[in-house]
């Protein structure tokens, strides 16, 4: 960069030893503006930017020009250079050395001259000794006479315009070193102060890099959009500052804005961006910039909903563009696509997927199998056309392969668990530490649970001691704990869930959400009667201690409003730290009603309070709030609920009407809704189970409905015994342990007294035949009454 780099490179080195590593950064980045060569030799000169070089014939002016901004870079180097180690008050008289030198720059352009020969189209450019240039250099009074005319303005002003300012360089400086020192919100005051007009000397771009990087690090650091707004206002002063300085952002920076919109929420936004991208960036759009949008999509792919297939029409259609633009997609674009299609379980375009990458000669990558090695973990038969045997193919050619990975293993272990083929999942986790490839924690995890579903649950806690064993020497987590501790409390081993939890804390494991979760769900379904309380306790407790917006997740909350529908059917107390005011009441009889209203309205508070909370409620939702206002008996609140799902056009099923149906048939006066229910699940084609037909039963006994018990009794609907069916009822009369549901014994007993009530023999016979037939050593303690009356009643119509 001419004779005043001081020595090349080196002597830059040496004259800045021990200075400040980003001046160094900045005084690069200049120099790559102006397309010159950082100081290293005389033989990499890198000539001026266009706009200063309209006399390309003027070898005098592209000599000086040349030189006297290599000189004035320099000069602005030591500038900032002596900025960073001068005390604030001799910023003034560093400001006036930059405006000496810019004036020394004019005047040494002023001092050429080109005259043209009319004879001929060469010019004649007038030439001086070495000696004559260099008193140019200095603005000498010969230099000046022999100057025939200016050089133009623009040449001067687009030099001005192509050097940083002082102030730019300060703030430039300032700002890095605020982001060095982990000092954010200070960069970040200082860039926002910066001039945002186009006459205005911009900084570095490495301000710009440097800033979004810091973004990018605060966004995603806040997964759960604590400081939205903040960094929302941030990205958009950095976009303003990009459009108004015209420094334009490279495709590689410009995926990384639309990455920060998606994580902001902010998904129309970036749509509209990349419509506009030329306003941001001065490069094409390419695949990888229409897949971190097609990315963005499939985030919000969750599951087979109205929200999702509305984001999957936006993926269909973006990779449709990504053709019209005549760019090509690759294998990323593919998997993308195969992976929505995966969880909304469209396998006819899964198949698609694979055929149109076959035609485009598109080859699968790792991700790819794991992608097809999922899917058909969830491929169960049935019409689904080429698919499987593609599928098949793909996992055939993992498991064959020479270099498997481990996520390849883990997926086939995974499909293994899911069809409940334990041996399956053995030899695979066998062929895979039989190649140098140890297990990771979700292979572990899906073998604890695969054992805890089949029953093995020894063995399952066999693998998480071994697990911790070398070579893998894991530690384990609540996730591995949480099947187990499960498994025993569904078995009703409660000694042993509470071992292996107090195994888990004894390790230094932390208990989350789910372990807190299984827990209360020990208490819910424990034959305690003062258990239920303690399960409120438990997930309100982890209410209180945080102040996210969704503190418990919806497995969480369903299972609250379950237990305060149980605690408040058994008359349990439950202190919210609410006070009621109660007006005294005389009398004990009177005063234990109110206690008992007073309980049930906490409840039912507790029950609608913890269903709000749910972000996005789900059929399990609906239904635990439905049975909770049975199990409360409060089928007004009930049916006001029915209605606002209907009204929201909820898709419902049968455990729905089921729950409303029992809500409602615990009440004379509203039996006959209860019937209207009952009717349109007949002619919504919704086929009734066991539980619906006994709890209409019930219903109409209770009503004094006889003709109905009748009629109910002999539905062609009606499930009879030994007939496959998938519901049980939740009564606790119920065969839970039988083969196959069966009714209610109350059910025969109410069909029976009907049948003898209106004279019907045979039907009594028919009743009386039907429960003969049923294996009585399955049924509960609680069906001896009912068959004592039944046995009882049919002696007496003999």
């Amino acid at each position: 960069m001419g004779g005043d780099g001081g020595g090349g490179q080196e002597g830059l080195h040496t004259e800045l030893d021990g200075g400040n590593h980003q001046a160094i950064e900045i005084f690069v980045f200049c120099c790559r503006d102006l397309q010159l060569d950082v100081p290293c030799s005389q033989k990499t000169k890198q000539p001026l930017p266009h706009a200063a070089m309209t006399h390309w014939q003027c070898r005098q002016l592209h000599s000086i020009a040349s030189q006297h901004v290599n000189k004035r870079l320099l000069q602005q180097w030591r500038v900032l250079f002596l900025h960073m180690h001068t005390p604030p008050t001799t910023s003034r008289n560093l400001a006036t050395a930059a405006a000496s030198t810019r004036s020394s720059t004019r005047r040494a352009l002023s001092s050429c001259s080109c005259k043209v020969d009319k004879r001929s189209t060469a010019p004649i450019v007038e030439t001086t000794t070495a000696g004559t240039t260099t008193d140019a250099f200095h603005s000498s009074t010969e230099s000046k006479r022999a100057a025939k005319r200016r050089i133009p303005l623009h040449i001067t002003s687009q030099i001005d315009k192509s050097i940083l300012s002082p102030q730019a360089i300060s703030s430039a400086v300032t700002i890095l070193s605020h982001l060095d020192a982990k000092e954010t919100d200070l960069a970040w005051q200082v860039f926002e102060k910066l001039p945002r007009d186009s006459e205005s000397s911009p900084g570095p771009r490495t301000i710009i890099q440097r800033l979004l990087a810091s973004l990018r690090a605060d966004i995603r650091n806040d997964p759960k959009n604590h400081h939205g707004m903040l960094n929302n206002r941030r990205l958009n002063s950095l976009l303003s500052y990009v459009r108004s300085t015209r420094l334009y952002l490279d495709e590689n920076e410009f995926r990384i804005v639309l990455e920060l919109l998606d994580r902001l929420d902010q998904l129309e936004r970036a749509e509209v961006m990349l419509r506009t991208m030329g306003t941001y960036c001065n490069q094409p759009a390419t695949e990888r910039t229409y897949n971190k949008l097609a990315a963005a999509y499939l985030r919000r792919i969750k599951e087979s909903n109205g929200q999702s297939q509305r984001y999957l029409n936006k993926l269909v259609a973006l990779v449709r563009t990504l053709d019209q633009q005549n760019i090509t997609p690759d294998v990323v674009t593919f998997n993308v696509l195969l992976t929505a299609y995966g969880r909304m379980g469209r396998l006819k375009d899964v198949e698609a997927v694979f055929c149109d990458m076959e035609k485009r000669g598109i080859t699968p990558n790792d991700r790819t199998f794991n992608i097809a090695l999922d899917i058909s973990g969830k491929v169960k038969g049935g019409d689904v056309g080429d698919l499987e045997r593609r599928l098949s193919n793909v996992v055939a050619s993992v498991e064959s392969g020479s270099s498997p990975d481990v996520i390849a293993y883990a997926t086939i272990i995974r499909n293994a668990v899911l069809k409940r083929d334990m041996a399956a999942a053995e030899r695979t986790l066998k062929a895979m530490v039989g190649k140098g490839i140890l297990p990771n924690e979700y292979v572990y995890a899906h073998l604890v649970l695969g054992y805890a579903e089949t029953g093995d649950i020894e063995k399952a806690h066999t693998v998480i001691q071994l697990m911790r064993k070398a070579p893998n020497a894991l530690q384990p987590t609540a996730h591995l704990y949480g099947p187990l501790i499960q498994a025993y409390a569904r078995t009703h081993e409660y000694k042993k869930a509470y071992q292996v939890l107090s195994e888990m804390m004894d390790q230094g494991i932390p208990a989350n959400l789910t372990t807190y979760t299984i827990l209360a769900s020990m208490f819910v379904h424990s034959p305690t009667h003062e258990e239920p309380s303690k399960a409120i306790q438990v997930l309100r407790s982890l209410w209180k201690l945080t102040d996210d917006q969704e503190p418990l997740d919806r497995p969480a909350l369903t299972l609250l409003i379950k237990a305060h529908g149980v605690a408040g059917a058994r008359d349990l107390d439950w202190d919210p730290g609410w006070s009621l005011d109660e007006e005294p009441y005389e009398g004990e009889e009177e005063e234990e009603q109110q206690n008992e209203l007073s309980r049930r309205e906490l409840h039912a508070l507790g029950v609608q309070q913890s269903y709000d909370a749910i972000a996005h409620p789900d059929h399990l939702a609906h239904t635990a709030l439905l049975t909770a206002y049975a199990r409360l008996k409060m089928p007004e609140n009930a049916w006001q609920f029915w209605t606002t799902l209907k009204s929201k056009e909820t898709v419902l099923n049968k455990f729905h009407y089921n729950a409303l149906i029992m809500s409602l048939v615990q009440s004379v006066e509203w039996y006959p809704k209860a019937a209207q229910v009952f009717q349109e699940m007949v002619d919504e084609k919704m086929t009734p189970d066991i539980a619906t037909f006994d709890l209409m039963i019930y219903g109409a006994y209770s009503a004094g409905d006889l003709e109905a018990v009748q009629r109910f009794w002999r539905m062609e609907e009606r499930p009879r015994p030994k007939e496959s069916t998938t519901t049980t009822t939740t009564d606790s009369t119920s065969s839970s342990s039988s083969s196959s549901p069966v009714p209610l014994i109350r059910s025969y007993y109410y069909a029976l007294h009907a049948m003898v009530a209106g004279k019907d023999h045979q039907g009594a016979h028919d009743v009386f035949r039907e429960f003969k037939s049923l294996s009585l050593s399955s049924m509960p303690a609680s069906a001896t009454l009912w068959t004592h009356f039944i046995h009882k009643l049919y002696h007496d119509l003999k």
